[in-house]
């Protein structure tokens, strides 16, 4: 992928909304600018695809990241949004398997306190995916996976696991 990009993909899976790692969506808030704040200082600009259910957490969520200057990605262009981003960070969500299918680096988050945070196969044997414990490690990460990525390998897990190409 482009190595000018500097838009890092984030995906939501609504686990503020359930109380099992944060207390309530003002501490995943706080989470996320927080994770805004370490991106920018190695070069990189977070947007967040917030998960829509329910409708009043996201338009709060979306509300709340936008006033602290977060880019939110919407449903409709959001393939578009992630050909712009040169990685994704995502929550365990099948909306993760997206950025997969289209070769991008995918951290696997487990920063605190998301750090128990469990991922199927289907993400942990993406060659091109790694945990994000530390996130201001991310930049050396993601510069040591493009050094060692295996393009052949790559495409061997999406055609495995993505059929036929491209898919509407």
């Amino acid at each position: 992928n482009d190595l000018s990009l500097n838009n890092i993909a984030y995906i939501d899976t609504g686990l503020s909304s359930h109380g099992y790692s944060f207390s309530s969506d003002d501490k995943y808030i706080d989470y996320l600018i927080d994770l805004n704040m370490n991106i920018a200082r190695q070069g990189c600009k977070l947007q967040v695809k917030v998960k829509p259910h329910p409708i009043s957490r996201k338009n709060y969520l979306e509300k709340k990241l936008s006033e602290n200057n977060i880019e939110i990605l919407g449903n409709t262009n959001f393939v578009d949004d992630l050909r712009k981003c040169c990685a994704c960070i995502t929550e365990p969500s099948t909306l993760g398997i997206i950025p997969s299918i289209m070769g991008l680096p995918l951290f696997l988050t487990r920063i605190d306190p998301l750090n128990s945070l469990l991922y199927g196969d289907v993400f942990t044997s993406y060659p091109r995916a790694m945990f994000l414990h530390l996130p201001d490690q991310f930049k050396t990460l993601l510069l040591k996976e493009r050094e060692d990525v295996n393009y052949e390998t790559v495409s061997k897990w999406i055609k495995s696991n993505a059929g036929a190409l491209p898919a509407d």
